[in-house]
């Protein structure tokens, strides 16, 4: 009977390790798979910190590119203006001529 009992307790202890090692087995993997989730939550960050540099770049481009069409518009309300006068001026400047007939 005691030998019997000593060979159920060793046994037992031969599950007990062999149960230990795997739940070590999956630790093990838990870790592992926690490091790759936070290396992707890392390049996630990375990649969101990049875009949202981007979007700001794009966003100062876009009012760049406002204020450019603002003054070009302006430009032209300029050259419209001033051609508008101009053709004023020839008018006048044709009548002035055509009091003066040889």
């Amino acid at each position: 009977m005691e030998a019997q009992a000593k060979s159920n307790s060793r046994n037992r202890s031969e599950e007990s390790v062999t149960h230990a090692l795997e739940v070590g087995s999956h630790l093990h993997s838990i870790t592992e798979a926690i490091s790759y989730i936070d290396e992707r939550a890392q390049q996630i960050a990375s990649a969101t910190e990049e875009q949202t540099h981007v979007s700001h770049d794009i966003n100062k481009s876009l009012h760049n590119i406002n204020d450019v069409a603002a003054q070009t518009a302006d430009n032209i309300r300029q050259s419209v203006a001033a051609g508008e006068s101009m053709s004023r001026m020839a008018a006048e400047l044709k009548a002035l001529i055509s009091r003066f007939r040889l």
